[in-house]
């Protein structure tokens, strides 16, 4: 037992210093911003590991995630807030780890559809998030405790009724605290984010992990990460959206209409409360294009990544076609209303 006790510790102790010569880089943006793009030149990279596309690490900014959590048992803790934080954290990682829906998984149709976690970040997923919360609850209390989360379902409800009828209903109340949250929670994104990294690299590239509108916290909680947030002009931003689609033109005039009224709302928050900060480096799509070089200058500074190492154009090259479509737009006049926000993000940029 001794030997096995030892034989772990160096191992995690390898695993700890792996951990902290790794550089996270979130790459975010606003709707078909055109980030894509800036991952494509990051996996051109030795050294660089980046997530597969179309995969959104969410478990820190979504709903019920880790700044959720932060909030309820770090900042302003409660016996309540607590107990359903955890609750609700906990089945966020079920959802997140299981698979899409499919029609021979009936039970998935009843669920809500599932983001594949464990293929990406690999199997431990759920056994180490798990791990991470039984540290964090002290203790787990089976008595009746009257603040039911009040999202459960509607068979769940119906079920605590008639119990509560009966007067058999005990549910279990999660007693959970620790002055160590930070330091457990840093060590727990490192350790599932480390599972999938590629043994030479020293950078890992998330997608969409952090808010663009306000980024701050997380990148307090998590002082390894860095954030590129990609912008773009916003008609080229809406056309990509619409890309292979053939809509009419009343189907697509509507569809601008809630594009831009969401892209302007989006921006006024935006400009109200995202600053200047070293770990963020801002970069518009149209200036990677066009200034290229330069732009990959920027990035190559930012992340401290060698040009040695760059394999360049061999997944993206910046072709001019990838701006100004819309003189390819067969309804060029439905975008007349929306000639202020072009102009705000030409003076922006």
């Amino acid at each position: 037992m001794e030997a096995r006790n030892k034989s772990y510790g160096v191992h995690k102790n390898l695993e700890d210093e792996i951990i902290k010569k790794i550089n996270l880089v979130d790459v975010s943006g606003f709707n078909y911003s055109g980030k894509s793009a800036v991952m494509d030149i990051l996996r051109e990279f030795d050294k660089v590991t980046v997530h597969p596309k179309k995969f959104e690490f969410l478990l820190i900014r979504m709903t019920d995630g880790i700044l959720d959590l932060k909030k309820s048992l770090f900042d302003n803790w409660s016996p309540i807030r607590s107990d359903i934080a955890i609750k609700r954290f906990r089945r966020l990682i079920y959802v997140l780890n299981k698979g899409k829906t499919s029609v021979f998984e009936p039970k998935s149709l009843f669920e809500p559809t599932g983001q594949n976690y464990k293929n990406v970040l690999g199997k431990d997923f759920k056994s180490i998030s798990e791990e991470y919360l039984n540290s964090l609850i002290k203790h787990k209390v089976k008595t009746f405790w009257p603040f039911e989360d009040f999202s459960s379902y509607f068979f769940r409800n119906l079920y605590v009724k008639f119990l509560n009828l009966a007067g058999k209903y005990e549910n279990e109340h999660l007693l959970a605290y620790d002055d160590n949250f930070i330091s457990l929670t840093q060590n727990y994104l490192n350790k599932i984010l480390s599972k999938k990294l590629n043994a030479d690299s020293k950078t890992l590239v998330t997608s969409n992990a952090i808010e663009v509108f306000q980024p701050f916290e997380a990148l307090e909680l998590f002082p390894n990460y860095k954030l590129i947030i990609v912008d773009r002009n916003p008609i080229d931003a809406f056309l990509a959206y619409c890309q292979n689609k053939n809509y009419s033109k009343k189907y697509f005039k509507k569809e601008a209409a809630v594009f831009f009224k969401r892209y302007s709302f989006f921006h006024e928050i935006s400009d109200k409360f995202l600053e200047d900060h070293k770990r963020i480096l801002r970069i518009s799509f149209e200036n990677l294009i066009k200034n290229y070089d330069e732009t990959l200058d920027e990035i190559k500074i930012f992340l401290n990544l060698e040009s040695e190492n760059h394999h360049k154009f061999s997944l993206f090259e910046p072709s001019p076609s990838k701006i100004g479509t819309l003189k390819h737009f067969k309804y060029p006049e439905i975008f007349d209303d929306y000639l202020t926000e072009l102009e705000e993000y030409e003076q922006s940029t």
